[in-house]
């Protein structure tokens, strides 16, 4: 038996003798769509499973303490990724389709992964303004099921 009481600002929840209360959310939510980039100069198709497995290859080095983000240089057909910490260097690289001129952007890792990790397709477009506004991540064959963003991280001069 589950008991479900609404109040005016909460919500209780009681299974048994465990009880939960949770506020409820108020106001008006962000209108995200005002968020996203209109047009990307930069439109990448990616494998995504290869993008994940060279993803989690150069964040092997990157601890929760010091979060060092994953540097990614897109350029003509691939995109290089390179992390930097206390445990060392990493380096790999994926093929793409497209050219992003050698744009860099920085990523955290985990943010990164659970959004390709999500993303129901086996290729998918990446698209990419500069280095400081938000990647799309959508689905390579225009079905539009799914739209993610992800913020960039600023990045320090590379230390290659």
């Amino acid at each position: 038996m589950i008991t479900i009481k609404l109040g005016s600002k909460h919500i209780l929840f009681s299974i048994d003798e465990t009880t939960l209360i949770s506020r409820r959310l108020e106001g008006d939510f962000l209108n995200y769509k005002n968020s996203l980039p209109q047009q990307a100069k930069y439109k990448l198709k990616i494998e995504k499973d290869e993008f994940i497995a060279a993803v989690k290859r150069v964040s092997i080095i990157i601890s929760d303490k010091l979060k060092s983000p994953v540097r990614c240089v897109f350029g003509d057909n691939v995109v290089k990724l390179h992390s930097v910490s206390a445990l060392g260097k990493a380096s790999d690289e994926c093929v793409t389709s497209g050219d992003g001129e050698n744009m860099e952007i920085g990523f955290n890792d985990k943010y990164l992964l659970e959004a390709l990790k999500a993303a129901p397709a086996d290729d998918i477009i990446l698209e990419l303004n500069s280095g400081v506004t938000p990647c799309i991540i959508s689905p390579a064959d225009d079905s539009n099921n799914f739209l993610y963003m992800i913020l960039p991280v600023r990045l320090k001069a590379y230390e290659g």
